[in-house]
């Protein structure tokens, strides 16, 4: 007699993540019995760096020309802004209103790209529109689509399969922390040689979150899942069960539901937790 189980996996071709279904005897031996919810679906992603991230240092346009505050004061692309003059920052807007309220020099708390944190002075300049400025392009998180791999029996949640990096700062291991959300997917580009494609989808940080991200790691984001899983309840296969073979994958490429898709394993993972599979 012989059981579906699942194995996870990433096509790095495609920058999809899929859940992969074969076939195994019932005296291969297993992952501890343990059980997941299937994904499959689509899901928005939103990462932050509890700070708002350095992505250009630029000139303020004053009446007296082009000037640049924070020229020679140590600040670079992917630094994270953390706070001003002692208060949190969580938001652009957020900075611009305590940029105006304050008077003279402010003190910027920085956590730098190589972890160090210091406190730097610098006088803002006003630009022509009398908005006081310290010439800095910024943003507030990393946002983009994935999938959702598996839920687990506690409610934890293990997405996307590999790890995010923001390719306009060079951020990713300071993207620890974040929400997912619904989405439904619109469009699917097709992977190139050399080119990987993607899900076309949007996201609405208005709406409400389904999870917790909580963990961004070069295997995937974790976190908490927030509700009740949507999947169908499977067992893990374990290290060198997945075989050469027909198979299945799980995913979603037209709107919110996904579905199943023949394939064929040509090559197995060597290792458990790898992601050179072929099919």
């Amino acid at each position: 007699m012989r059981k579906n189980k699942v194995i996870i996996f990433v096509l790095i071709a495609v920058s999809m993540t899929f859940a992969v279904t074969f076939s195994v005897s019932d005296g291969v031996a297993l992952a501890e019995g343990v059980c997941v919810y299937l994904g499959g679906y689509p899901i928005g992603i939103s990462t932050n760096a509890e700070g708002l991230i350095v992505v250009e240092i630029t000139d303020v346009q004053t009446d007296l020309g082009a000037v640049r505050p924070l020229e020679n004061k140590g600040i670079c692309k992917g630094d994270i802004i953390k706070k001003i003059n002692g208060n949190g920052l969580t938001g652009i807007f957020q900075l611009k209103k305590l940029l105006e309220s304050a008077d003279g020099d402010v003190e910027l708390t920085v956590k730098h790209s190589n972890g160090v944190v210091s406190n730097i002075i610098v006088t803002p300049a006003v630009c022509r529109s009398g908005e006081r400025k310290l010439g800095l392009i910024l943003k507030e998180d990393v946002s983009g689509i994935g999938t959702m791999t598996f839920v687990t029996l506690d409610n934890r949640f293990g997405a996307l399969g590999h790890h995010i990096m923001d390719v306009e700062s060079g951020l990713s291991n300071q993207l620890q922390s974040g929400k997912i959300y619904n989405t439904a997917i619109n469009d699917v580009v097709k992977g190139q040689h050399g080119k990987a494609g993607g899900l076309v989808a949007s996201l609405n940080k208005l709406s409400m979150p389904i999870g917790e991200v909580q963990e961004n790691s070069n295997i995937g984001i974790y976190g908490q899942f927030y509700g009740k899983p949507q999947g169908k309840l499977m067992e893990i296969a374990g290290a060198g069960e997945a075989t050469m073979g027909k198979a299945q994958i799980y995913t979603t490429i037209s709107g919110e539901k996904p579905e199943y898709y023949d394939v064929e394993i040509t090559k197995p993972p060597h290792f458990f937790g790898s992601a050179a599979m072929f099919v």
